[in-house]
């Protein structure tokens, strides 16, 4: 870019903590865009009210002006503490970049220089966070420490000014904070994440800018770490998952593990009396990093090689080659593409072929809307590179120019901005000849308009095949109890309202078969004067379904006359949400009456419900796929973990006394009992002879049956 172009509007709170920490992000866009930059201070409400965070509301208080000002176009871009962001991305925005993260841990700034261990029985410590304050309280109680926690506000300047007066013996503040002010060194003591799991996000700044400036986005992309993007991630999606906040606010921290970016966290009771701890994986591959180990300012401050390579590593246990569609290896200079379809949502729908690719590919081009069923069946080795293109509100499936996301495991340049074409972006991510799975929404021949992109592949020498899917269709209508056809045989006719012409309307309208419509909720009533207009009759039953096929569906029965007046009086329309993609069924065929009695779906006595399931992970899944068949939606987050005992000698003296005829009864208090038992039973060479004699009793609904 252009010296001379006009300065870059940064949008900062006036805190001297959001000031430093914008400035560093200043100077590192200035370099990347040769553009200057200017900070434009905004006071948020956050700033202002002294009422503790969770009276005001807390999540959003302190980026709710911010992003105000991008969307006036007031600012260029702005730079947030992310833990201070809400979960759920606004429409209009995006966020470009997340920086490498600083120490998340938290820290004591204690009188005398004491550590948290050392302060005196009835010590005062202040802090605004629920969150602090129930591990700290849990913490003190589980240790036999002695300790009183106070509500305070303010900057950190007047946080510490009350140890400094002696009004507190202690307080708690992040140690991102303090580093980026240059105040380090007042620290007394870090508090290991064992004592007191951070906050989502806590050290990791996030750059958000309004999402049509594509240029832009992709100048701050520059500064984006994918590792710190993928850790913050898996953090927060457990937040959104509890749909926790200020009021309610889980810790947690991410570290790698493998495959997965695991987050241990706790979610603290209201009364601060109990702090129940957790494990959480996101599907996600994060580069390995001690849990405590932090890398140095030093060590940050060194320039990042942009053209280093990962290596690609091959998992030994990929699938069988047993389909006979399956196609030579990848050529050495052109790949192989695989055009797949990844059904309307319901990942139960997904072919075993498209599984069976999923597990071999190199590199997967996803619809947003579709990412989370495919990248579940991606082969170990696969992560998310540019996991924040989300659909755009007028925009569809199929349209063309869907909103892309590259998941790559063995490059990091792959993550190109969604608004490159997307021919282009499959050709690019081919080349060296890795396999490429290019994935859609419903199947790549009805829904979308894949055959360009098979067309470029043709051009490019680049070997593809395809992979069909359930096309939306065909799979909602039958989710939502409406047969397109009956013993009769009716005709049925696909019709997609985008792109429609006269004599289209003109021919549906002429017939009597049933039509399937592809249109938006809020097209849906100029759609139905289409086909009115063209002869239908205004009383044909006509039924619309939004979210097909996945727990948030809902349909709605009507007919071409009433269609509008049926949407308002259900206060669907008018919406911010009116462009979602909805299928609507047409035709005497599918009158309502014949859905109330074939609604099979939005029937199930648990549809669309949320339902936590607390067990540890060996114990959820069963659980989990019965409420599933159900219609819930469970969300398996574990509150107990099963562990050894503290020292092996417990349970060597256990099972030596039960040899020895120590004891008259044992008592197994649970399955993981049973299995523990069991195991050291095995280590010893000792098998159910050893309870001879001994009187067994079993807590639960059916004896163990190990």
């Amino acid at each position: 870019m252009s010296s001379k172009a006009p300065p870059l509007r940064l949008g900062t709170r006036r805190s001297r903590l959001a000031l430093a920490q914008s400035g560093l992000v200043a100077d590192a866009v200035s370099q990347v865009t040769g553009r200057p930059v200017e900070l434009v201070e905004i006071t948020t409400y956050g700033d202002t009210s002294r009422e503790h965070l969770a009276q005001i509301g807390g999540t959003g208080v302190f980026v709710t002006a911010l992003r105000d000002a991008l969307l006036g176009g007031e600012v260029d871009f702005a730079v947030h503490s992310l833990k201070d962001l809400p979960t759920a991305q606004p429409d209009g925005l995006v966020l470009a970049a997340v920086p490498e993260r600083e120490d998340p841990r938290d820290v004591i700034v204690a009188r005398d220089a004491l550590k948290f261990t050392d302060l005196p029985r009835g010590a005062r410590i202040g802090t605004g966070s629920p969150r602090r304050t129930a591990q700290l309280n849990a913490y003190a109680r589980s240790h036999g420490l002695d300790i009183e926690t106070v509500p305070i506000r303010g900057n950190i300047d007047t946080r510490v000014g009350f140890v400094r007066d002696g009004e507190l013996d202690a307080v708690v503040l992040a140690a991102a904070g303090l580093s980026r002010i240059g105040r380090i060194d007042e620290v007394t003591d870090f508090l290991s994440v064992d004592t007191v799991l951070p906050a989502p996000g806590q050290g990791a700044l996030a750059i958000e800018c309004a999402a049509d400036h594509a240029d832009l986005i992709a100048a701050l992309g520059e500064l984006d770490d994918p590792l710190t993007r993928i850790a913050v991630t898996a953090e927060r999606s457990l937040l959104a998952a509890l749909e926790a906040g200020c009021s309610a606010p889980p810790g947690r921290a991410g570290r790698p593990s493998g495959r997965r970016a695991d987050c241990q966290g706790n979610a603290p009771a209201r009364n601060s009396r109990h702090d129940r701890r957790f494990a959480y994986g996101a599907a996600v591959h994060h580069r390995s990093r001690a849990r405590d180990a932090w890398p140095s300012a030093e060590a940050r401050s060194r320039p990042r090689r942009r053209d280093a390579r990962p290596g690609r590593g091959r998992s030994d246990g990929g699938a069988s080659q047993v389909s006979p569609t399956t196609l030579p290896a990848a050529g050495p200079e052109h790949g192989h593409v695989t055009f797949l379809g990844a059904g309307p949502g319901d990942p139960g729908l997904l072919t075993l072929r498209a599984v069976e690719a999923l597990a071999n590919a190199d590199v997967l081009v996803a619809e947003h809307e579709v990412l989370d069923v495919v990248l579940a069946h991606a082969r170990p080795g696969v992560a998310v590179v540019h996991p924040d293109a989300g659909p755009s509100a007028d925009s569809l499936p199929g349209t063309g120019t869907p909103q892309l996301t590259v998941v790559d495991g063995a490059s990091t340049t792959v993550g190109l901005p969604a608004v490159r074409d997307a021919a282009h972006l499959v050709m690019e991510a081919a080349r060296g000849g890795r396999r490429v799975v290019r994935a859609v929404s419903g199947d790549p021949g009805l829904d979308t308009y894949a055959a360009e992109e098979m067309l470029a592949c043709v051009a490019a020498g680049v070997p593809f095949e395809v992979v069909p899917g359930v096309a939306a269709a065909v799979g909602v209508p039958a989710y939502a109890g409406v047969p397109l056809r009956d013993a009769q045989g009716a005709d049925v006719r696909f019709v997609d309202a985008r792109t429609a012409s006269d004599r289209c309307w003109t021919e549906v309208g002429a017939s009597d078969g049933t039509v399937v419509v592809s249109t938006s909720l809020d097209s849906v009533a100029a759609a139905a004067g289409e086909l009115v207009a063209a002869g239908r009759k205004p009383d044909t039953p006509m039924t619309v379904t939004v979210a097909g096929t996945t727990t948030r569906q809902r349909t709605w029965s009507a007919t071409l006359g009433t269609i509008a007046q049926t949407l308002k009086q259900a206060k669907v329309l008018p919406s911010p949400d009116g462009g979602r993609p909805v299928i609507a069924v047409v035709g005497e065929r599918s009158a309502a009456a014949q859905r109330d009695q074939l609604s099979w779906f939005e029937s199930k006595p648990l549809f669309g419900w949320k339902v936590l399931v607390p067990r540890t992970k060996e114990q959820a899944a069963s659980l989990s796929d019965q409420l599933r068949s159900y219609g819930a939606v469970p969300h398996e987050v574990p509150t107990i973990a099963v562990e050894p005992p503290r020292t092996p000698q417990q349970m060597e003296r256990a099972v030596k006394g039960l040899v020895t005829g120590r004891y008259e009864w044992i008592a197994f208090t649970s399955v993981n009992a049973v299995k523990a038992v069991r195991e050291k039973f095995e280590e010893y060479g000792l098998d159910a002879r050893a309870f001879a004699g001994i009187k067994v009793a079993a807590v639960g609904s059916r004896p163990p049956t190990r």
